[in-house]
């Protein structure tokens, strides 16, 4: 079976923890091209005091510096309803990583002493620096299956970036189909590290 299908077969059973499994095996496919910081991405990130992001990455770059903070939506979670309006479980989801954006700008400090011994210097400093980014997948493609939905889907989407990208787990499946195409997965790979 190739990844893509594994990938698809795990979403379908709808099991959070086997899908964060499933992606802490893979991690180079949330990043989607993005330079990752000595290639960590980190999962279970403390943000603040009650906040825990599912994974995070540090995208380094010729001019600032970004800490993505990724939320991976309960697999039962809804885009929209039968009114074809945005779930209450799908706006609770995007404000968790509202919440995560706002709470890093008060503790990068923090985060960047916790991260210096484990993963480098170069790391820390890059957190001291950077702006954060959330990124959201939830949901699956299926839902956006008419024109009104589609059109809401991209006017939300649009309206987040660049502070939140939202995403469905279908990108992720479409990410490592493409991975599998040009045969990515036998690169060195990205590492998972936690705090």
């Amino acid at each position: 079976m190739s990844k893509a299908a594994d990938l698809n077969a795990i979403l379908d059973l709808c099991d959070e923890e086997k899908i964060q499994q499933w992606i802490e095996l893979h991690p180079d496919i949330i990043p989607d091209g993005k330079f990752v910081c000595d290639r960590w991405v980190l999962s279970k990130v403390p943000i603040g005091t009650k906040k825990i992001t599912d994974l995070a990455f540090l995208h380094e770059t010729s001019g600032p510096w970004w800490f993505y903070m990724v939320e991976l939506a309960r697999p039962v979670v809804q885009i929209f309803n039968k009114a074809d309006e945005f779930t209450s479980g799908f706006h609770h989801e995007v404000q968790q990583v509202r919440d995560w954006i706002g709470d890093f700008r008060n503790h990068a400090q923090s985060l960047s002493s916790d991260t210096s011994v484990k993963f480098g210097e170069r790391f820390a400093q890059g957190l001291r620096l950077c702006s954060s980014i959330g990124m959201l997948f939830v949901g699956r493609r299926s839902e956006l299956n008419n024109e009104l939905r589609k059109k809401r889907w991209a006017d939300f989407c649009e309206s987040m970036y660049p502070h939140i990208e939202v995403r469905t787990y279908d990108h992720l499946v479409d990410v490592v189909a493409r991975y599998e195409v040009i045969n990515l997965f036998s690169l060195p790979q990205t590492q998972i590290g936690s705090l």
